[in-house]
């Protein structure tokens, strides 16, 4: 059997390098509405998270930080993303990765790092770790990612 942690496929989606690092690609036509990876990973306060995981580390609510397990850790970002991520009701530690809209089989699956939901979200701790240049090639690409910004 296969721990979470050194999984790098899904049913959905598989982890392989791509020319900008590893990557999260969609292994079969999806379907909207389907779920290709989940969140799951250890739980932290911030001051806790390694330095080597503030590139990954994903921020839950309040001082709640996960550092994301494979394969769902190498989905990247996407200014147009293809992929959301979504509350898994009755189960606070995990999150579904959805897709928003059918995807092809190939596709890179990306989410947007930067979008939050509400705007009390919007002063939530950005660490400059976590900034970088998009190189999506999106028409709508925003270039530098850089604090957050509220979901459409």
């Amino acid at each position: 059997m296969t721990s979470s942690a050194s999984r790098t496929r899904t049913d959905a989606a598989e982890a392989v390098d791509l020319p900008h690092g590893k990557g999260l690609l969609a292994a079969r036509d999806l379907a909207a509405g389907e779920t290709v990876a989940v969140f799951e990973g250890p739980i932290l306060r911030f001051a806790d998270v390694p330095v080597e995981e503030l590139r990954h580390v994903l921020w839950l609510d309040g001082d709640r930080w996960m550092i994301p397990l494979p394969p769902a850790r190498w989905i990247n970002h996407g200014c147009e993303p293809n992929c959301d991520v979504v509350d898994r009701p009755g189960d606070p530690a995990r999150f579904d990765v959805v897709t928003l809209r059918g995807v092809r089989a190939g596709d890179e699956l990306t989410f947007a790092y930067n979008r939050v939901d509400r705007p009390d979200e919007l002063s939530a701790l950005w660490h400059p770790a976590w900034t970088f240049e998009c190189r999506c090639g999106a028409a709508t690409c925003r270039g530098r990612i850089d604090g957050y910004e509220l979901d459409r």
